[in-house]
């Protein structure tokens, strides 16, 4: 079978969910080709995206994540992709097992992923990741600091994305969905609620991607959720 072949396969199996064919493809694809970022990086999506049972069942997947994603040397790497899924290994790992070290790992490789060319993936990550933060503090210094990062980082995200929705209209890369969905959790995030709620609209309506759009609803709620709880601490803020 060809790499183009097990790209596809792989890719088609991912997205019907069935995790342990497409862990299978992009393996082989590995195999095949060692220094494919592609197959490395889709094999760690396969494998964190497993269901499981138990707490302990899911660190098991997102640590055989990261075992994988460590062929591309994410310390080092200055690769957006590779920050942002260490980035999202540690996110899911903190959602799990909320221990402190798991948060702020995920916000230093989002942060690195944002700072290198602004990636809008790491960018509304990173925002997250900083509200999740204030949530937890028990400082209330250091939690409208948090607060006002991600603030921060949703502004740089409406600017950088407004630029991507134009070049995309041109290329067409199918990745206006992604787009959309970063643009407009970052007007949920500012309080701009119309705003977020048309930009929404066509972000549902760019994709059949059930899990991205069933991550993308989520992440949304989990996001309103804890801007709630933040208002209610801070009526300043």
């Amino acid at each position: 079978m060809s790499l183009d072949e097990l790209r596809i396969r792989g890719d088609k199996a991912l997205f019907a969910k069935d995790f342990d064919e497409a862990i299978q493809y992009y393996r082989r694809g590995q195999e095949l080709s060692p220094h494919d970022e592609y197959f490395t990086h889709q094999l760690c999506i396969a494998t964190y995206r497993q269901p499981y049972n138990s707490v302990a069942e899911a660190m098991q997947h997102y640590q055989a994540a990261e075992d994988i994603l460590q062929r591309l040397h994410p310390e080092t790497s200055t690769h957006p992709e590779t920050l942002g899924l260490m980035g999202s290994i540690n996110k899911r790992k903190f959602e799990v097992s909320p221990k402190p070290e798991y948060l702020t790992t995920a916000i230093q490789f989002y942060s690195r992923g944002f700072s290198l060319n602004h990636n809008y993936y790491n960018g509304i990550n990173l925002a997250y990741m900083h509200i999740q933060q204030a949530v937890v503090s028990s400082s209330a210094r250091k939690a409208n600091a948090s607060w006002y990062s991600a603030e921060k980082i949703w502004d740089k995200i409406l600017s950088v994305t407004t630029d991507l929705l134009e070049l995309e209209d041109q290329k067409r890369t199918n990745s206006k969905h992604w787009i959309l969905q970063a643009r407009a959790q970052a007007y949920l995030g500012l309080g701009q609620l119309e705003a977020f709620e048309e930009t929404s609209k066509q972000a549902l309506a760019a994709t059949s991607n059930e899990f991205s759009t069933d991550m993308y609803k989520q992440y949304n709620q989990r996001l309103k959720d804890m801007l709630e709880v933040l208002r209610e601490r801070f009526p300043e803020g």
